[in-house]
């Protein structure tokens, strides 16, 4: 029994051993769960905040995406612009041809018209001498009344003389009635051509209506369809990238880690060269100093030179005119001597004080020699301290840029370390994160499918915002279609007026020659006439009722004069109408002028500001390189009198004036010193003005592009005055055209009347033959009559010199076209110079954009040695994960009792299972499309 419970003892020990084991082992497993849970959480949320990464990742593709529609919309867009840019230069030269084709028109018109000027002088003068002969054959015709007396005859050429006068008016009324019908025929062709312009409009609007619709439709199918195509794609992708991603970022995070210790390396190595950098700056700073101390030296034994060098100068010059002065004394003397010997009594005195200079000259006589020869030294001398100089200043010079690049690589050096230390915190921060969000990542995948909704969203977003951008920039091509039709549609019409007016103008020269015609016609008629005056002279009986008549006659001349007096008036006022309308024209051209030549003076003002400066700036450079030679020459004369110095010991007041001398020439130099400090601070000075004035400048730059543009359209409107100017050209051109014509009409009636009265004046005669007292009223008749046309006479010279203002105001006409000709030659000029402008600002734009393009492809490799990161440190956390599963499965048997735990819950599958369905695939498989390193550690 002992036996037995000493036995029960030992099992329950052996029991309550079993137990406490277990209870251990129990805790150990719940533990070991507790940390599987743990790992696995974090897991997720390394998943979590990977998909995280992987939206931002689809984010910035998206922008990058956009960025590049933008661009090469942008590209399309200056395409377009170079593209309406030649359209506008081809239609400015078409413009251009065409106005100046118009303005050869017009000169030749002009020319024309002014031809049929001198024609119609030559003809008023032909005419003015058939009045005088008309006259001489009165003063015969009064002369042959005595001999006429038939008085039958005399009748019946009255009635001829009716007649023929009857004829004259029905041809006037005839050319009356059509040149009314003309008329009426050019106004119903011009209500014609409205209509026609009217009916032609609402058909081009109708034509616009129906293609802005079809374009609309056209467009709308074309989003259509290709939103159906992206989203096809967009799913396709996604279904690819959900299969690669999570192996993906395994291999990233191995990458990672690889990287991040060749950073570290790469650190290590960055730090030694900065130290040695460090280094050889500070030797170099050190060198520096030695050099400008040396500088400083220098500069203090060079003003210490020159001090005794102006002294020397001085005593120099001193020397020098006292040698001059020698020099004219011993002239006079010469020509003492010379007289001297002409009158033969020269003076001892005189010729001993001769000799003495004489012999004082000889011994000079080879100072001179020895003088060139020492300046020939100096120059020598003074040559090589130039060459020394120089290459001093080029050491300088190469001393400090290669100072400055050793400053900027050690700025270089310190933003590369930097940035390495950045890179490096961010690495590790970005290790703890990739940690802590793999855990989270798991969870993310629950969430797909709204995030696929909201991101089908932002995609119809992004689409319909880039449809309306489409459709903004077709509108504006079509704006701008439209107005290129438009100006091609008003020069096509500008063509049909001209061509339209050609045509109206041909029947009218024609009307001209056949009126001509009928002139030439009346002036034989009118000579036809003379000779049947002759014949009327033979009659006598109807004399006395020939005088009634006359007198009615006269009576109706004088109120025809009033009529012709007051339609001078009339003219007149018209006249100074044109005159008004002229200078107004005048006035608006002026104001264009001055406000373009203000504009003017203020770009040539810049101009002479900017030219004024670098006049400056060279005139102190002139300076510098004066004081630099006076420096040169110093130093040749401080040597020269070193020299003489040598040869013999000057007594003690020379020295004293030379101590004296020596002081003065040191405080000039002082103040030259002083005067090149001033000097060197104005240039500083200046430099800092000139940099504003640049800056200035290029605002004045933009203000003038402004100005360009506020000048086209200024260029435009004066197009627009001058198509205005020439209508109006054209229609005082016509007026003056009819106005001529009512001159030669009213001249001819001034001609028949003029015939009128020849006869009233022949009969006037024959009655002074029989009675004295109605010869005396007729002769004072007469007279008034001569006054009369002496009056027309002076009328018609009015006339003349109205002609001639008119002509002198035509041509001035002419200058002001020849004048709007050369600015529009000067503002084309102007546009090809903007034209050069945004050529230059287009290679600009590209060079952006290939900047743009450059950063796009180094965030992109940022983002893929991240990704590579991310995948390395994956793969590492992978690896400590199956180590625990290891350890777990090395355990004893007692926790595989627990509930077959281990077998239904493997975190090496179930990681395995989260990350084959995780979002992030579809990502990394277009990184991995983009970028080799990844494949090749796939492989």
């Amino acid at each position: 029994m002992d036996l037995v419970y000493e036995e029960l003892d030992e099992v329950k020990a052996e029991f309550k051993k079993l137990t406490e084991e277990y209870r251990v082992k129990a805790e150990l497993a719940e533990s070991l769960k507790r940390s599987q849970s743990e790992i696995f959480i974090k897991s997720q949320e390394a998943n979590q905040k990977l998909e995280k990464l992987a939206r931002e990742l689809n984010g910035k593709k998206d922008e990058i995406c956009a960025a590049n529609q933008i661009n090469e919309e942008l590209k399309s867009n200056l395409k377009d612009k170079e593209a309406a840019i030649k359209h506008l230069t081809s239609a400015n030269s078409k413009l251009r041809l065409d106005y100046g084709e118009k303005l050869r028109k017009c000169e030749e018109e002009n020319k024309e018209l002014g031809l049929a000027l001198d024609e119609a002088n030559a003809k008023n003068m032909d005419q003015e001498k058939q009045i005088c002969s008309l006259k001489e054959e009165i003063e015969g015709g009064k002369r042959l009344l005595t001999v006429l007396q038939k008085k039958s005859s005399e009748a019946e050429n009255k009635a001829k003389a009716s007649k023929e006068v009857q004829l004259r008016d029905d041809v006037f009324h005839e050319l009356e009635e059509k040149n009314r019908s003309f008329e009426d025929r050019l106004k119903w062709k011009n209500e014609q051509f409205g209509h026609l312009e009217e009916a032609h409009e609402k058909l081009r609007r109708h034509l616009q209506v129906r293609e802005k619709e079809w374009e609309k439709e056209k467009a709308v199918l074309i989003d259509d369809i290709s939103s159906l195509q992206s989203n096809l794609e967009s799913q396709i992708r996604i279904s690819e990238d959900l299969q690669n991603r999570f192996n993906m970022c395994n291999q990233a995070l191995a990458h990672e880690e690889g990287k991040r210790k060749l950073l570290e390396v790469q650190l290590l190595e960055f730090k030694n060269r900065f130290g040695f950098v460090c280094d050889e700056y500070e030797e170099a700073k050190l060198k520096i100093e030695s050099l400008t101390s040396q500088r400083d030296q220098e500069i203090a034994t060079l003003r210490g030179s020159l001090g005794t060098k102006e002294t020397l100068y001085k005593e120099m010059q001193y020397q020098f005119n006292k040698l001059e002065l020698e020099k004219k004394e011993l002239m006079v003397l010469i020509k003492e001597l010379q007289e001297a010997q002409i009158q033969e009594a020269g003076n001892v005195s005189s010729s001993s004080k001769f000799r003495n200079k004489l012999k004082s000259l000889e011994a000079h006589r080879d100072c001179s020699m020895s003088l060139k020869a020492k300046e020939a030294e100096w120059r020598l001398l003074n040559e090589k301290l130039k060459v020394d100089l120089n290459i001093c200043r080029s050491a300088l010079e190469s001393k400090d840029i290669s100072i400055n690049e050793l400053k900027k690589e050690l700025e270089a050096c310190r933003s590369l370390t930097l940035e390495l230390e950045l890179q490096n915190e961010e690495n590790s921060l970005l290790l703890l994160v990739l940690k802590s969000e793999i855990s989270e990542a798991q969870l993310v995948l629950a969430n797909y499918g709204a995030c696929m909704d909201q991101e089908n969203k932002e995609l119809e977003k992004t689409i319909s915002i880039l449809v309306e951008q489409l459709e903004m920039k077709k509108e504006n091509l079509i704006r701008v279609q439209k107005g290129l039709e438009e100006e091609h549609e008003k020069t096509v019409i500008l063509s049909r007026k001209l061509k339209s007016i050609e045509e109206e103008r041909l029947p009218l020269h024609e009307e001209l020659d056949r009126l001509k015609e009928m002139l030439k016609e009346s002036s034989t008629r009118q000579l036809h006439s003379e000779e049947q005056v002759l014949q009327i002279q033979s009659d006598l009986k109807t004399i006395h009722d020939a005088l009634d008549r006359a007198n009615e006659e006269l009576y109706e001349k004088f109120c025809e004069l009033n009529e012709v007096e007051f339609e001078l008036q009339i003219w007149k006022s018209i006249a100074e109408q044109f005159k008004i309308n002229v200078r107004e024209n005048h006035q608006m051209r002026r104001d264009v002028e001055a406000s373009l030549i203000a504009q003017v003076d203020v770009e040539v003002n810049l101009k002479r500001e900017k030219e004024s400066l670098c006049h400056q700036l060279e005139e102190k450079n002139k300076r510098i390189d004066d004081l630099q030679q006076q420096i040169a020459g110093l130093n040749e004369r401080i040597k020269s009198e070193e020299t003489a110095s040598l040869e013999g010991s000057r007594t003690a007041g020379k020295e004293i004036s030379a101590k004296h001398s020596d002081e003065t020439a040191a405080e000039g130099l002082q103040k030259e010193l002083n005067c090149l400090v001033q000097e060197l601070i104005n240039k500083e000075l200046e430099a800092a003005i000139i940099a504003r004035v640049e800056k200035n400048y290029e605002q004045e730059k933009e203000t003038l592009s402004q100005i360009v543009e506020e000048k086209d359209q200024r260029i435009y409107d004066l197009q627009q005055l001058v198509a205005s100017l020439e209508q109006e050209f054209e229609s005082s051109t016509c007026s003056f055209s009819s106005q001529l014509a009512k001159m030669q009409t009213e001249r001819n009636s001034f001609h028949d009347s003029w015939e009128k009265i020849k006869t009233a004046e022949v009969l006037k005669h024959v009655e002074i033959q029989e009675k004295s007292l109605i010869i005396t009223e007729l002769e004072h008749d007469l007279s008034n009559l001569q006054e009369i046309v002496e009056q027309q006479d002076r009328t018609l010279f009015s006339s003349r010199k109205k002609r001639e203002e008119i002509e002198a105001e035509l041509e001035s006409k002419q200058l002001e076209i020849y004048k709007l000709e050369c600015e529009f030659e000067e503002k084309q000029l102007s546009s090809d110079t903007t034209i050069e402008k945004l050529t230059n600002e287009k290679a600009k734009i590209i060079e952006h954009f290939s900047d743009r393009e450059n950063l796009f492809s180094n965030t992109m490799g940022l983002l893929s040695d991240r990704i590579q990161k991310l995948s390395v440190e994956d793969m590492q956390l992978m690896e400590k994960l199956g180590r625990i599963v290891h350890a777990m499965e090395n355990d004893g048997p007692r926790i595989e009792m627990n509930g077959n735990y281990d077998d239904e819950y493997d975190p090496v599958k179930e990681n395995m299972n989260t990350y084959s369905s995780s979002p992030l695939m579809k990502r990394a498989e277009a990184i991995h499309d983009e970028r080799s390193p990844l494949r090749a550690l796939n492989n």
